[in-house]
Formats: structure tokens, sequence, C-alpha cells
């Protein structure tokens, strides 16, 4: 018997991480080693409760160590502005 293959169809595909991240930098905010500390976030576990607490939803954000180049510590983007507005109210 004759195996076919079957093009995947990409025309509904979900946008990369890295793809979400470059598209979601105009929602970024970078948090020092201080302010870390000062919330409490020493994991990356931490990070994700702390948003979850704040009302952000675990699909609105992406989380990594900031850029070498940065003075920050910990780089956040977020899906919406909405989403930003929440970080704005925590006092950031």
């Amino acid at each position: 018997m004759k195996k076919t293959f079957k093009h995947r169809d990409t025309s509904n595909d979900q946008p990369s991480v890295s793809e979400l991240w470059r598209a979601w930098s105009i929602r970024s905010v970078v948090l020092s080693k201080q302010e870390c500390v000062d919330r409490g976030l020493h994991r990356k576990t931490d990070v994700y409760e702390w948003l979850y607490t704040l009302g952000i939803q675990p699909d609105a954000y992406i989380v990594r160590k900031a850029s070498r180049y940065s003075t920050g510590y910990i780089e956040i983007r977020l899906q919406s502005d909405s989403d930003m507005a929440f970080i704005k109210m925590a006092g950031l």
C-alpha cells in the first residue's frame, strides 16, 4: 500500500512564542532584582502566581530573564493594554 503524506495546513497555526515576544514588545515590564525580592518573586512560578493574583491569565503574558544589556532582572511582556493596566495598578 502506498503511503501518502499530508501537508500541514499553516493557515490556522498559532504564532510562536518568539513571534509573540516580538509582537508584545510595546507592552513590556522589566523588574529589577530588588523589585523581585520586594515582591517575593524568587522563581518563575512565583512570578506566574503573582500575575495571576493581579488578574492576568496565563496565556496573556510571557516571562523571560531580562537582557544582559538591560538593568532589569525579569522581563514580562503582556498581550493587552488592559493587562498592562493591572501591572500599573500593582505599583510598577
